[in-house]
């Protein structure tokens, strides 16, 4: 019996083992002030400070805990401006059984976080959390769209993507080495500061974007399964497992197309443009007039950034020609749906966004776009991160041949193992070569706030 037992044990030991539960954390200073940050531990002991200068953001600091002993932590954070205590938090990381989580908790002061609470396994990676020291917040009286808004849906691609396509591919898809908490970009995009700004508001917004989506779905390899079809899918699941009704007071946001058009070549026929432009944008008609006909009465279509400028096409396909081409009649056959929407249903409510001349007066005039957004961006032709295609060690070629074609997938790929970092993020337009970094990815948020009639505030004691 005692052998038994022995055996037992040894067999067991193998599973009873831990990786380190770990976290990055950031801070965000979106205040006029310098600021510092302070760690410390149960006695009191400062274990790092760091200050952080007005607009910008660091990665403070890695805190994980041990594999075997310390394997639940308890960390306090202070942020401090003119060498005053202005907020505090706490955090307490675990490293369980069947997995990690963390939680912050004791929140005081003039400071946000983006996810206060999270569980994850060893796939995930590791995951970012990040303090914004004088956060912004919005107001949506004046907000016709919003107005009585009780649930935000969201179809897009990877720009719009809260994690949806990282959590499909178990971390594979962007890796966590180089991209946040499964977003492509260094930092939370457009849509996840929409839900975080709209929670207190008891807005809620659900995200049906994937990295890779397509307006038109494509049944070969060379894109991936999923489209926007399928994401009006899943909404519709939703609704019916959850038990949603009062679909009029739902508003539906669609930016979509980038994947059906940034890979294809540069001699590409001026038919084929016309008949894919065509197609995309009847792809999104159809997906609108299926809401409506489910009853949302609210839609804001955002149209394409000049792909032409983005440093895939520029620097790596070379086609231009044809994403300078394709982008522009996309956007003029958006807002002609648009119109055509509004004629054919006038007592619902239809919004264009125009993003392409927020990228080209970006691109090509970046010191009016720093100043009136507050970034400090120099770099607008090439991305910070940089790799070659090794997502799986020796096998880049074959992960390369073998994984979908589309603009997300690639970049994913190149930054995956050997990327490197070329310079500071905030000096930067792109992340990778499709994606925009965080500072571009807050500006764009500021932007679609302002169309929205939203107004951004500062907050108090800046």
């Amino acid at each position: 019996m005692h052998k038994f037992y022995l055996s037992l044990l040894l067999t067991a030991l193998p599973l009873i083992t831990f990786a380190k539960a770990g976290i990055n954390i950031y801070l965000y200073n979106q205040s006029t002030s310098p600021i510092t940050i302070t760690q410390k531990d149960d006695s009191g002991k400062i274990e790092k400070t760091q200050q952080v200068v007005p607009r910008d953001t660091v990665l403070f600091n890695y805190v994980a805990t041990g594999q075997i002993f310390d394997l639940h932590l308890t960390k306090y954070f202070q942020i401090l401006k003119d060498n005053s205590v202005i907020a505090s938090i706490s955090l307490k990381l675990d490293n369980n059984w069947n997995g990690y989580s963390y939680k912050f908790k004791d929140l005081q002061g003039n400071i946000g976080l983006d996810d206060m609470t999270k569980d994850w396994h060893s796939w995930y990676g590791t995951p970012g959390v990040t303090i914004t020291a004088y956060p912004e917040k919005i107001e949506i009286t004046n907000s016709d769209i919003l107005n009585n808004v009780k649930r935000v849906l969201i179809f897009g691609d990877s720009v719009s993507d809260k994690g949806t396509l990282f959590e499909y591919t178990k971390g594979i898809i962007p890796t966590s080495r180089c991209y946040y908490n499964g977003m492509f970009s260094n930092s939370d995009v457009w849509s996840k500061l929409l839900k975080d700004d709209l929670g207190p508001f008891g807005i809620e917004v659900s995200n049906y974007s994937v990295g890779g989506a397509t307006a038109i779905f494509n049944s070969d390899f060379e894109h991936l399964p999923y489209s926007l079809k399928g994401q009006l899918e899943v909404f519709q699941t939703n609704a019916s497992l959850k038990g949603w009704n009062n679909f009029n007071q739902f508003l539906a946001i669609n930016w979509i197309g980038g994947n059906d058009y940034l890979t294809e070549p540069a001699d590409l026929s001026a038919d084929k443009i016309a008949s894919l432009t065509s197609n995309v944008v009847s792809s999104i008609k159809q997906n609108t007039i299926e809401l409506i006909n489910k009853g949302i009465s609210k839609f804001v279509f955002i149209n394409q950034p000049d792909l032409s400028l983005v440093p895939e096409s520029r620097l790596d396909l070379k086609n231009t020609t044809a994403t300078e081409a394709l982008s522009t009649q996309h956007n003029q056959k958006l807002q002609e749906m648009v119109a055509q929407l509004q004629t054919e249903f006038p007592n619902k409510t239809f919004k264009l966004i125009d993003i392409y001349s927020l990228f080209r007066s970006g691109i090509n005039n970046i010191n009016e776009f720093n100043q009136k957004y507050g970034t400090s961006i120099t770099n607008v032709t090439d991305s910070c991160w940089q790799g070659g295609y090794t997502a799986f060690e020796d096998r880049g070629s074959i992960a390369n041949m073998a994984l979908p074609n589309t603009a997300d997938i690639r970049m994913a790929l190149m930054v995956a193992k050997s990327g490197e970092m070329s310079g500071d993020p905030d000096d930067y337009f792109f992340w990778d070569r499709v994606h925009p970094t965080k500072q571009v990815q807050q500006a764009l948020y500021n932007y679609i706030l302002a169309c929205l009639n939203v107004t951004v505030k500062q907050t108090a004691s800046q």
